[in-house]
């Protein structure tokens, strides 16, 4: 469940460094730098994204691929639009 930029992460270290084909000692360090830098807090199973436009920047990310400017068959927005639209 997502609640603002606060969302369950039922996965462990180890599973996600594996889904992205990374050593768990890295997955482990690259979690850690991002809390250095305050971009995240990872409680348990709870991952809150605390700066999510520097975060965005820090990992070149790109929504492109994602089409946000393009609409569903029933003439709502797409339902990821809200990644684009940042509460201050």
């Amino acid at each position: 469940m997502v609640d603002g930029d606060s969302y369950a992460l039922p996965i462990t270290q180890a599973e996600l460094a594996d889904t992205m084909g990374l050593s768990g000692v890295h997955m482990n360090r690259v979690i850690q730098r991002l809390r250095e830098q305050k971009l995240i807090t990872l409680t348990g199973k709870n991952l809150v994204i605390l700066d999510f436009d520097r975060l965005a920047g820090a990992s070149a990310f790109n929504a492109n691929y994602l089409h946000l400017d393009q609409r569903l068959g029933n003439g709502n927005e797409t339902a990821t639009a809200p990644l684009l639209q940042r509460n201050e």
